[in-house]
Formats: C-alpha cells, sequence, structure tokens
C-alpha cells in the first residue's frame, strides 16, 4: 500500500516522552525472531532512555554511513 508524500508530515518526532509511554506499541511483533539487543541513549538530557534494536538496524546504519560518508563525502 502506497500512501501519498503528503501525509509524511504528519508523522510525529519520535520523543523519549513517546518511547517511554508507547513502549509497548512500538516494538515490531516478530522481534523476538530477530537477533534484537537493548540500547539507550546518551541521557544528554539527564535522562537515559532504553530501546531495542536488531542485527538490521546494524546493516542499515552501516551501510547508510558507507553510503553518506565514504561515497558523497570524498
Amino acid at each position: 500500500m502506497k500512501l501519498p508524500l503528503s501525509k509524511f508530515n504528519n508523522i510525529p518526532i519520535l520523543t523519549k516522552t513517546i518511547i517511554r509511554q508507547y513502549r509497548e506499541h512500538l516494538v515490531s511483533d516478530d522481534y523476538v525472531k530477530r537477533k534484537w539487543y537493548y540500547n539507550s541513549s546518551g541521557g544528554s538530557t539527564g535522562e537515559h532512555v532504553r530501546f531495542i534494536q536488531d542485527d538490521i538496524y546494524d546493516k542499515w546504519s552501516f551501510a547508510t554511513f558507507y553510503y553518506y560518508y565514504k561515497l558523497f563525502r570524498n
């Protein structure tokens, strides 16, 4: 299903408060099948927030870093 890009601005910015308040609603239904781990924010506001990431996040993160910094910054 394709959504029009005009709806993109309706997506709220994910804040630490939203993560804490809706934690159980933000976790994928199949997270137990994934290679997941807990991660946390740096706590720059004085409050850490804990969240779940998985190996797919790691792969996308590395690819994004590589694509941007290695290909565009040289």
